[in-house]
């Protein structure tokens, strides 16, 4: 199974994994089967197989506006990097809370995977489901 990376990261992933490595450009996309597609898009790789439509949220995620991801996909799940804590300023790619529920609206998601460098003690981690009216379920990972 191959690694799909952005164009010029290769390199860099060599090092780290087995396998081979395929990568995209913007905006182009990598079928692993007859009923999955990722896509390279300007917020990260869109993973669409059957009913499922994932967006895996990048390092441009911060300033990123999604309503061209919106419009070009029906996004129903987010997963993405959050962070609250200047500890976690070595994390480019972690937006705080409050962005990632302006992403999930601006996509209208169902589905939010939040994903963190175990910064948050149990007391600490945040209800984003109470944010996003829409939201079906959240999940937060260590």
């Amino acid at each position: 199974t191959p690694v799909i990376a952005r164009t010029g990261r290769a390199k860099k992933l060599a090092r780290f994994v087995g396998n081979p490595i395929s990568e995209l450009e913007l905006w182009a996309s990598y079928q692993p089967s007859n009923n999955c597609k990722i896509t390279l898009t300007p917020g990260g790789f869109m993973v669409e197989q059957d009913d499922i439509c994932l967006l895996l949220a990048d390092e441009n995620s911060a300033k990123l506006n999604f309503s061209e991801i919106a419009n070009s996909f029906n996004v129903n799940s987010v997963a993405i990097a959050i962070t609250h804590s200047k500890i976690d300023s070595f994390l480019h790619y972690a937006v705080s809370e409050n962005r990632a529920v302006e992403i999930c609206e601006q996509l209208d998601s169902k589905h939010l995977l939040v994903m963190h460098a175990n910064t948050w003690t149990a007391k600490s981690k945040p209800n984003l489901q109470v944010h996003i009216p829409q939201m079906e379920r959240c999940v937060i990972t260590p």
